[in-house]
């Protein structure tokens, strides 16, 4: 037996079970390798908006939804609240899981200073709209509208304005 308390000693995060027996000369050991245990997500309060937007869809495992698809809801609003009312109007804290996804609206300046090729200018201050507005967007979220408002090419520096509809978690 102090054999076998050894050997589970070391193997203890490897197995779950152990066990060693001796009849005459055979020696039979028996054990189960240790099962993975499953990471169950953690639930959270109540879901605010974070940034205003109109409300596309809903990723919800858990709670209450208190607002609707294509609804426009600002930033701190209640999307998803914890609190379950019974049929006879007791409160159950069920607490939330998930994500709501609206359109979200920017405006993007950029300016470059002017080489004289029109094109290679015109492809750097696009570049440059797309790498600020990327610094919004997380995995899973992505630019669904992207319109040019102005473009002015001018002898020493040039700008453009650039209009964004990103499709994003909007939940704090």
């Amino acid at each position: 037996t102090n054999i076998e308390h050894n050997i589970f000693n070391i193997l203890i995060e490897k197995i779950e079970f152990f066990e060693i027996k001796r009849k005459g000369s055979l020696i039979s050991v028996r054990y189960q390798k240790r099962r993975k245990s499953i990471a169950l997500p953690n639930k959270t309060g109540k879901l605010y908006a974070n940034k205003d937007g109109v409300v596309k869809m809903f990723d919800i495992k858990s709670g209450v939804k208190k607002v609707k698809e294509n609804e426009y809801v600002r930033k701190g609003d209640l999307l998803v609240d914890d609190i379950l009312e019974t049929s006879n109007g007791n409160n159950v804290n069920i607490g939330t899981l998930g994500s709501v996804f609206a359109h979200t609206f920017y405006f993007i300046n950029v300016s470059v200073k002017n080489d004289g090729d029109e094109a290679n200018v015109f492809s750097l201050l696009l570049y440059l709209a797309k790498l600020e507005i990327s610094k919004e967007l997380s995995y899973g979220e992505k630019i669904i509208r992207e319109q040019i408002l102005s473009y002015n090419l001018d002898e020493e520096v040039s700008t453009m304005k650039i209009y964004y509809v990103l499709l994003e978690d909007i939940t704090i």
